[in-house]
C-alpha cells in the first residue's frame, strides 16, 4: 500500500546508539526562576498550537531522555534522532534511500575500491551560540574558525576507534586501515587511514573494499567533531547546550531535563533555504496512551508507537498510520540464565517449536528469520537478497537427545521455566507449552506469566526473564548493525548471548569487499544464532508511525531510528 503523502519513508528500492565509560552524566542545576520561565515558554508553545505552514514548530515524541549527544558514543533511539538533525556527515541518505551529498559535495573511489576521496563544500559551517563564550572565550566570534573542515571528520573518526572513547559502533569502522589495531590498543589513533591533505579534502583508506562503506558514513558515529571545541568542553562534550556545536539543519537551543529538547533552524546550514520548520521540539513522553492522544489533538506532530497499541490508535480520529515491519515476535531465550545458558536445553526447546500451534487463531504472518523485514544491505532489502533463514526443524528425537545432554550437563533432575508473554499471545504460548510438557514432563516444570506489553519489554531489556515470547526489535535499518547487537557484552544484547566465534564473524563482516560477501556474512551470522537457539522467530512484528492528518513531510527510516524533519510542515 502506498504511504499517504503526509508520511514518506526513506525507502531503499525494495525497502518496502553508549556513553563514554569515563564520562558521568552532568546534572543540570536550574534555579527556580529559570525553571518557571522555561515551563512558561514551553506551555506557550502548546497553548497556541505552534505556527502553521512552512515555518511551523514540529513536535515529535521520544520515549527516553538522551544521556548524551556526542555522536561518537550515542546509542539510544532518542539520541540518534537528535544527532541526525543537529549534524551533517560527509554524505547522507536521500528520501529514496540513495546516498546523496552532505558536507562532501563530491567524492571519488579508486579502482580497487579501497581509497575514498571526498571534496568538502566551502560553505559548510559550525553554528555558534552565545553560550560558547564560557568555553571558547569572549572573543570567540572573531577567533574561532566556523568552517567545517576535513580535519573535523578525521578527528571524529580517530575518536570513534580510540579505545578511550568506548564507542559502541567502533567496529563498523574496522574496514578503515589500522582501525582494528587502534581499537585493540596496538596502534595510535594517528595511524588511522584517514588524512586531510587540505581543508576541503578528506582521504579514507580501507584495508579491503567495503560495499556498505558509504552507508556507514551516514551514521552518527561518523559525524564531524571540531577538535578545538571538543577539548574546550573538558570532558563534557554533548552533555548540554553549551557543550554541543552543530553543523546540521538544526542546532540544540534548549534542553529541559525530563521534558524536551528544542532544536532551532540553523541559519549557518549550507542548505538552510530547504529547511522548512523553524524548530523541532523533541518531547519526552513514556506514556504511549498520552502520546496517541496528543497526536490526535494536534499537540504532537508524530511518534513511533508499538503495534500493541493499535486498538488505542483505532479509537482516535484525524491521524495517519503507517506500518513498519521492524520486529519479529519470537521465543527469546536468556542465554545468561543458569538454565537457558545451556545450549542443549535451548536446542531441545527450539527443535520442538510448532509454529502451526502458535499460529492457530492468530492472523500474524510467519517471520522469515530473526532479521526484521525493514533491514537493508546497501540500497537493497536484506530479506529479498538472503531469502528465508533456515529454522530448526521440528524433531522430537533430536529434542530428547539435546534435553538428556542438557540436564546431565546441568546436573539437574528437573528444569524450572517460566514463559513470559502478553495476553495477546497467552493461548498460543499455552499450546506450545503443552507440547513441551508432553515431551519433557517428567523433567520439566513450566509455567506462564502474562504481563503488560510495557512490563514485558522492560523485563526483556533488563534481562529479567528466563524465556519470553516477545518482540525481537531492531533499532536500526542496517542489517549489519542489527546483527552486531548480539555481540558479547553489547548493551543492546538483551539475550545474554556470549560467543567469541560470533564476535569474530561480526568483526569480519565489516570487511566484506562486495555485496555478495556481505549477504553471505549476514546469512551465516543469522544462521549461527538460530542454530544455537538464541531466538526462535515466529511472527512478523510491527511498529506504527502515527501523525495528525495536517502534518506533512516528516520522513521516517523503516526502523524509526532516524527521522528527517527538514520538509516538515503543518497545514
Amino acid at each position: 500500500m502506498k504511504p499517504p503523502p503526509q508520511i514518506r519513508r526513506f525507502t531503499r528500492k525494495a525497502f518496502p546508539k553508549f556513553l563514554k565509560r569515563s564520562v558521568l552524566i552532568m546534572k543540570k542545576i536550574k534555579t527556580a526562576v529559570a525553571l518557571l520561565l522555561t515551563t512558561a515558554i514551553s506551555l506557550s508553545f502548546y497553548a497556541c498550537g505552534g505556527v502553521k505552514g512552512l515555518d511551523a514548530t514540529i513536535y515529535y515524541s521520544i520515549m527516553s531522555e538522551p544521556r548524551c549527544l556526542d555522536p561518537q558514543i550515542v546509542s539510544e533511539n532518542s539520541e540518534e534522532i537528535a544527532v541526525a538533525s543537529c549534524f551533517e556527515g560527509l554524505v547522507r541518505l536521500g528520501e529514496n534511500g540513495a546516498i546523496v551529498p552532505g558536507v562532501a559535495e563530491s567524492w571519488s573511489i579508486s579502482k580497487d575500491e579501497c581509497v575514498y576521496t571526498f571534496k568538502l563544500r566551502e560553505n559548510a559551517k559550525w553554528h555558534l551560540i552565545k553560550n560558547f563564550a564560557d568555553i571558547l572565550g569572549e572573543d570567540y566570534k572573531e577567533t574561532f574558525d566556523q568552517s567545517v573542515t576535513a580535519e573535523d571528520f578525521a578527528f571524529a573518526l580517530r575518536r570513534a576507534v580510540s579505545p578511550e572513547t568506548g564507542s559502541p559502533w567502533a567496529e563498523s569502522l574496522f574496514s578503515i586501515r589500522s582501525a582494528s589495531e587502534i581499537y585493540n590498543g596496538g596502534a595510535s589513533p594517528m595511524t588511522l587511514g584517514v588524512t586531510a591533505p587540505d581543508r576541503n579534502t578528506l582521504i579514507i583508506q580501507l584495508t579491503a573494499p567495503n560495499a556498505e562503506f558509504l552507508e556507514t558514513l551516514t551514521t552518527a558515529v561518523c559525524m564531524p567533531c571540531n577538535k578545538t571545541f571538543f577539548e574546550a568542553t573538558k570532558g563534557r562534550y554533548g552533555l548540554d547546550v553549551t557543550y554541543l556545536m552543530c553543523n546540521g539543519p538544526f542546532y540544540l537551543s534548549k534542553w529541559v531535563e525530563g521534558s524536551s529538547l528544542l532544536l532551532r533552524k540553523n541559519a549557518d546550514y549550507f542548505d538552510v533555504k530547504k529547511v522548512l520548520p523553524s524548530a523541532v521540539s523533541l518531547n519526552i513522553n513514556k506514556d504511549y496512551n498520552s502520546v496517541i492522544q496528543k497526536i490526535s489533538d494536534g499537540s504532537y506532530s508524530g511518534a513511533m508507537i508499538p503495534y500493541s497499541k493499535k486498538d488505542v490508535i483505532e479509537t482516535v480520529k484525524s491521524v495517519n498510520v503507517e506500518k513498519y515491519q521492524s520486529a519479529t515476535w519470537s521465543l527469546m531465550f536468556n542465554c545468561g540464565d543458569e538454565i537457558l545458558g545451556n545450549e542443549n536445553i535451548r536446542k531441545a526447546l527450539c527443535s520442538t517449536v510448532s509454529r502451526e500451534q502458535l499460529s492457530a487463531d492468530i492472523s500474524y504472518e510467519f517471520a522469515d528469520g530473526i532479521v526484521p523485514d525493514c533491514c537493508t544491505l546497501g540500497e537493497d532489502n536484506y530479506r529479498a537478497l538472503a531469502g528465508a533463514a533456515p529454522l530448526m526443524a521440528y524433531n522430537e528425537s533430536y529434542a530428547m537427545k539435546f534435553w538428556t545432554e542438557g540436564v546431565t550437563e546441568l546436573d539437574k533432575s528437573k528444569i524450572d521455566i517460566t514463559v513470559k508473554c502478553t495476553a495477546e499471545f497467552d493461548l498460543p504460548v499455552r499450546r506450545q507449552v503443552q507440547i513441551w510438557q508432553r515431551l519433557f514432563g517428567n523433567y520439566l516444570s513450566i509455567g506462564i506469566e502474562v504481563t503488560e506489553a510495557e512490563k514485558l519489554e522492560s523485563d526483556i531489556k533488563n534481562g529479567d526473564y528466563r524465556l519470553a515470547f516477545g518482540a525481537c526489535r531492531t533499532a536500526t535499518s542496517f542489517t549489519t548493525k542489527f546483527l552486531h547487537s548480539f555481540v558479547t557484552d553489547k548493551k543492546e544484547n538483551v539475550y545474554g548471548f556470549a560467543s567469541e566465534e560470533y564476535d569474530l564473524m561480526i568483526k569480519n563482516m565489516y570487511s566484506s569487499d562486495n555485496e555478495g560477501k556481505i549477504v553471505d556474512s549476514c546469512k551465516n551470522a543469522e544462521r549461527y544464532l538460530l542454530e544455537r537457539g538464541v531466538v526462535y522467530p515466529v511472527f512478523k512484528g510491527y511498529d506504527l508511525f502515527v501523525s495528525p492528518k495536517n502534518v506533512y513531510g516528516i520522513f521516517v527510516y523503516p526502523a524509526g531510528e532516524n527521522v528527517s524533519f527538514i520538509d516538515g510542515r503543518v497545514e
